[in-house]
């Protein structure tokens, strides 16, 4: 029977078996566990949701296992070893083209090497990570513990071939050279408001804001900033904004319980001093300065 966190956990980990190995303090063979699993337990232990929390059977009794936190403990402990991955023994590999270096690409990428086959990562910027690289913001997924995380994943001999637009420098006819393709290109476009004002220069979309700050941009804001949304997106953007100094009020359509984003991400960004304003719904957008923002 598996127990009821590990049906709720999305990557299917073996948590009832973590938790008894880092319970004894057998941190390396913890991480090893998970590995099996998920190849980012020190991302995950950092943003994931953590639903198998939901499912735990200690909330029958107090309160849930912190296995999230647990998790990125046993990550924080391990990280100056290498846990032993061995590809099986596969005497007719494949080669495997692989599009796109977010977390289902390297997850792909991990999985299709141990299995043995011959990966090739194709990514179109100068660094790997997708959404990781260029969409979480430092405080919440600081660099070197996704830079470990890939590091382990191409230590498993994946080739990777960066600033390389599908397209443009590679045919897709080049492609056919390959067995197998995996398409991971993300989901990298904002969904516009279709309300009037939204293309004014002071307004920005979420993910460029956070890929701007991501890329070591210097972004100035105004004194007060509005966020509309009420996801985790929405979130980044307004605790990001609030580290740049800005007042920031987050405007949501529906009510507080309603909201998409991770329950720990909006009470921290309430202890941060961001202000939330249910029941709104911008029709337009108005500006009494059209500035540019630098």
């Amino acid at each position: 029977m598996t127990a009821p966190c590990e049906e709720a956990c999305p990557a299917g980990n073996p948590i009832a078996r973590f938790i008894y190995l880092a319970g004894d303090g057998q941190y390396g063979t913890a991480l090893e566990t998970i590995l099996k699993e998920n190849p980012f337990p020190g991302v995950c232990g950092r943003v994931c949701s953590h639903p198998c929390e939901s499912g735990c059977n200690r909330n029958q009794y107090d309160e849930a296992v912190s296995v999230n936190a647990l998790e990125r403990y046993v990550f924080d402990a391990t990280v100056d070893q290498s846990p032993e991955l061995h590809p099986v023994p596969n005497s007719d590999p494949k080669k495997i083209a692989i599009v796109g270096t977010g977390p289902a690409g390297l997850s792909c990428a991990y999985f299709l090497a141990l299995l043995g086959h011959k990966v090739t990562l194709f990514e179109a910027r100068q660094e790997l990570g997708g959404v990781l690289r260029w969409g979480i913001p430092e405080y919440r997924l600081p660099k070197p513990v996704l830079k470990k995380e890939i590091g382990r994943i191409l230590g498993l001999g994946i080739e990777v071939k960066t600033g390389v637009v599908v397209g443009k420098q590679v045919s897709i006819e080049a492609l056919n050279r390959f067995d197998a393709l995996f398409l991971s290109t993300g989901a990298g476009r904002s969904i516009p408001l279709g309300v009037e004002g939204e293309s004014l220069t002071k307004v920005w979309r979420g993910t460029d804001f956070l890929n701007r700050i991501n890329s070591g941009e210097k972004v100035r804001v105004e004194k007060e900033v509005i966020v509309i949304g009420g996801g985790n997106t929405a979130m980044d953007v307004a605790r990001s904004a609030r580290r740049l100094g800005s007042s920031v009020t987050i405007a949501y359509r529906r009510t507080k319980k309603e909201m998409p984003a991770i329950v720990d991400e909006v009470e921290e960004a309430e202890q941060e001093g961001v202000r939330f304003e249910f029941l709104v719904q911008p029709v337009e957008i108005r500006l009494l300065k059209n500035r540019k923002i630098r």
